[in-house]
């Protein structure tokens, strides 16, 4: 595997680098595939609308795009710190698209009878808490700046008494969003993934604490190339769109 991964990875990239190079409004963007489903594609007409001509290629993983090696991909999105902003892989250009807030989320009706924020978190205790693998300790996070905020002492003993590291990992924030709206606990989130749910009631935020990460979803776009026209088209509807989250 070794041997030959390398070479097929540089033949995948000089073939979509080929097949790019003769279409100045194709492009191709790189992204988590739980962002990909539901933040992405929800807005994917928002774009299309607007610019019927230009063919955007979706390509999902959960490694980073490696812009030093991979010359496939135009335009990712991915998770950073406010470090990448100033110093960008060569030849791209970095901006903030959103930030992240992280929620615990849980089908409706599984804190029903939880009138204060007391019962809420002895009824946590009791609860399944529901991991996601590309947001590991996470649980823990949470319930440490929970515990942080302005609540009363008692409070704080309550939650440093969870066990943050009990319960089932899932492979994506996807699936562990799913096991909490199926009823089988609580899952730990970004909020700007959870939207649909929440607004549709079929999950809740059980708390109004909301952590806010050091992270935060960014775009990285290269710059010039025959397609750039394309790429920047694309870069500002992406960013206008997560100011737009951001304000509401």
């Amino acid at each position: 595997l070794r041997d030959v991964s390398g070479p097929l990875t540089a033949l995948e990239a000089a073939t979509r680098r080929l097949v790019g190079s003769r279409n100045p409004n194709r492009i191709v963007v790189a992204c988590y595939p739980t962002f990909a489903a539901r933040w992405l594609l929800p807005r994917w007409s928002r774009f299309f609308d607007r610019h019927p001509e230009i063919d955007v290629q979706v390509a999902t993983s959960l490694t980073d795009v490696d812009f030093r090696r991979d010359d496939g991909v135009d335009i990712a999105i991915r998770l950073g710190v406010d470090a990448d902003l100033a110093a960008p892989p060569a030849g791209t250009v970095c901006e903030k698209l959103l930030d992240i807030e992280i929620v615990a989320v849980a089908a409706p009706g599984l804190f029903d009878g939880c009138r204060t924020e007391a019962q809420r978190v002895a009824h946590l205790a009791r609860q399944v808490l529901i991991h996601s693998r590309p947001l590991p300790g996470e649980w823990r996070q949470w319930l440490d700046a929970f515990a942080r905020s302005s609540v009363p002492p008692a409070l704080v003993r309550a939650l440093q008494a969870i066990d943050p590291a009990r319960g089932p990992e899932f492979e994506t924030l996807n699936l562990s969003l799913q096991a909490a709206a199926e009823g089988i606990g609580v899952a730990i989130g970004m909020r700007a993934l959870a939207d649909a749910e929440i607004s549709s009631g079929a999950l809740v935020c059980p708390f109004a604490f909301r952590r806010r990460s050091s992270r935060f979803f960014q775009v990285v776009a290269r710059r010039g190339g025959v397609n750039g026209r394309a790429v920047d088209l694309y870069r500002r509807w992406l960013v206008d769109q997560g100011a737009g989250v951001s304000r509401a």
